[in-house]
Parts: C-alpha cells; sequence; structure tokens
C-alpha cells in the first residue's frame, strides 16, 4: 500500500451545462439552477433515490422521498456540504477526506440549527 498523499484537485474554467426542458417539469428556473449548481460542484455519485438529508437533488429524483416534499432551492444539507467540501483538506488520503467532509458537514449544521434556536 502506498502512504503517498493522493492530492486531488477539480479546476473549472468553463463550465457549460444544458438542459432538455422535457426533465424539468414544472419547477420554478430557480429551482433548476440550485440542483445544476448541486450537480457540477459536488458531482453526487447518483442523482436518484433518498438521501437521508433533505436535499435539492430530491427535486429530480425518480423515487421521491417519502415524509417529505422536495425542496423549492438549496437545503442547508446542501449548503454545508458543499462548504465541508470546499474546506476540507484535500492534500490527505482520500478515506481521511471523506471523514472530514462529514465531520465538518456535522459541525456546519449543528451550528445553524444553534443559531436559529
Amino acid at each position: 500500500a502506498s502512504f503517498a498523499t493522493q492530492c486531488r484537485q477539480s479546476l473549472f474554467k468553463n463550465v457549460f451545462i444544458v438542459v432538455d426542458s422535457k426533465v424539468l417539469g414544472s419547477n420554478a428556473l430557480e429551482v433548476i439552477a440550485d440542483y445544476l449548481t448541486l450537480v457540477a460542484l459536488a458531482d453526487p455519485g447518483s442523482l436518484d433515490g433518498c438521501n437521508d438529508l433533505p436535499s435539492v437533488l430530491d427535486v429530480l429524483a425518480r423515487s421521491p422521498c417519502p415524509g417529505r416534499d422536495p425542496p423549492d432551492g438549496l437545503t442547508p444539507a446542501d449548503a454545508a456540504y458543499l462548504t465541508a467540501l470546499y474546506t476540507a483538506d484535500h492534500e490527505g488520503r482520500a478515506w481521511a477526506e471523506t471523514g472530514d467532509i462529514s465531520n465538518r458537514m456535522a459541525k456546519i449544521l449543528v451550528q445553524a440549527n444553534a443559531a436559529r434556536e
């Protein structure tokens, strides 16, 4: 096993997204813009199914999440994930990076929840 770091980088120079308007349904343009932002910046593994936390990805999921309506934009969990993802230590090992992102996301959500109370 290699003990070298697995430095991962993503660099955007230009992003051009083409959308089939037939897929959008009756969703507002703002919701679709938030959805595409999360997809472009986070590169989620799956776009279908129900995540543990509410996400703008729920908007176009083929299997809606039982017991909750799709959000009308980026959720606090989406914002926390993007913040954690882009502030994570990308110089470390991939397995440690995942834990780092999860921990950062949890701290952001706890702080946001405490601020609302």
